[in-house]
């Protein structure tokens, strides 16, 4: 596995990531037939979700000697074990299956990130596009079987986390606790950041439940872009985190229409309401039904969608900043988005306006990183 497609061609590498998309998306559309486990689901993934994201930028503190080796302030460890341990109590006092879903979903999310963030470190972007091809096939299998034998939803999930977990140790990645390294600033910095992204999920999933699935599915949809955006700009990000200074705005401009037209014609197959001819093609009706949904929230998919891809856009620039400069100027403007992002909150009603509001934080985010970009490029040329 360590050596498999280690040169894989750019035309490769596009068709095995448009793979990955297509069984993530296979995976939703099966999940969701599951109702109420994959309500319980989406809310312990969120949440999972947003705790790992604390160490999105670990990828800068990765060192390679004899081995690989990644270096972690012992006070992130313990914050968030402690988060993990109050989060652990809460669904074990809720039901006791939840709690092994959550404790194998955090672990094996956070092995996910160690590997990915390995990866982007030394710029191995094959064996990235690899690995997230086979985790996205295994994920799939194990719901698909467990639709049709009738198994329980939440013990392919546990199965397909303990899958995960044990990939770790496909790699030499060693976890040292020191008192410098991956700091409590780091976490504080990402944690604004993961809310930036989920807290309209959270958000949903506590106070409109009635739409918490289906926005869910939305976005999970909508993630395709997010999705194929980091695939686009991987390799312009790959090289910023290995050291590289110079960015072609150019080639990204020209990333960010190509990118803007899929979504448009995305939107314009959504509004054909296939799932109406699907329901006559047997042993597919999952299909159909998550088709359905697509169809009804195709406006919000949209929003969601240029939402990912401005993010992606000022993500190289974000990228760029951490590397080069400092992430106290991130932090003020995680924190100016998470202030605009909450205060919106309080207006929303349904999944559209979550989808707006959704949209417009990334707007200010992107014009907020891009006033921080110029003033960082320009005094460290």
């Amino acid at each position: 596995m360590r050596v498999l497609f280690n040169n894989i061609s750019k035309q490769k590498y596009y068709i095995l990531s448009s793979i990955t998309i297509l069984f993530q998306m296979l995976f939703l559309a099966v999940a969701k037939e599951f109702e109420t486990e994959f309500l319980k689901y989406v809310e312990i993934i969120v949440i999972s979700q947003t705790i790992i994201t604390f160490f999105g930028s670990i990828q800068f503190y990765i060192k390679k000697k004899k081995f690989i080796n990644i270096q972690i302030d012992l006070r992130v460890w313990v914050i968030s074990i402690i988060i993990v341990i109050l989060i652990s109590y809460y669904f074990f006092y809720k039901e006791l299956i939840l709690f092994f879903v959550f404790i194998t979903s955090i672990v094996s999310l956070f092995v996910v990130q160690i590997n990915s963030a390995m990866f982007a470190r030394f710029n191995l972007k094959d064996k990235n596009t690899n690995y997230l091809l086979y985790i996205s096939i295994i994920k799939f299998s194990l719901i698909y079987i467990c639709l049709f034998l009738e198994l329980n939803f939440y013990y392919s999930i546990i199965l397909f986390n303990i899958i995960l977990i044990i990939s770790y140790f496909l790699y030499s990645v060693k976890l040292y606790f020191t008192t410098s390294g991956f700091s409590f600033l780091s976490v504080i910095n990402n944690s604004f950041s993961a809310l930036n992204i989920n807290l309209d999920k959270l958000y949903a999933s506590s106070f409109l439940k009635n739409i918490a699935a289906e926005y869910f599915i939305a976005f999970r949809a909508s993630s395709v872009f997010q999705i194929l955006t980091e695939i686009i700009y991987r390799d312009e990000r790959f090289k910023i985190t290995s050291g590289k200074r110079k960015i072609d705005f150019k080639i990204l401009r020209k990333k960010f229409i190509f990118t803007s037209l899929i979504i448009l014609i995305t939107y314009s197959i959504l509004n054909i309401p296939l799932h109406l001819y699907l329901l006559k093609i047997e042993n597919i009706f999952f299909i159909s039904s998550f088709y359905k949904i697509l169809y009804n929230l195709k406006s919000e998919i949209l929003l969601i969608s240029f939402a990912f891809l401005l993010n992606a856009y000022s993500g190289v620039k974000y990228d760029y900043i951490y590397k080069f400069e400092n992430i106290s100027s991130l932090l003020i403007i995680n924190f100016l988005n998470l202030i605009i992002f909450i205060f919106l909150l309080f207006l929303s009603k349904d999944s559209l306006s979550l989808a707006l509001i959704f949209f417009i934080v990334q707007v200010s985010n992107y014009v907020f990183i891009s006033l921080n970009y110029y003033y960082v490029s320009k005094n460290t040329k």
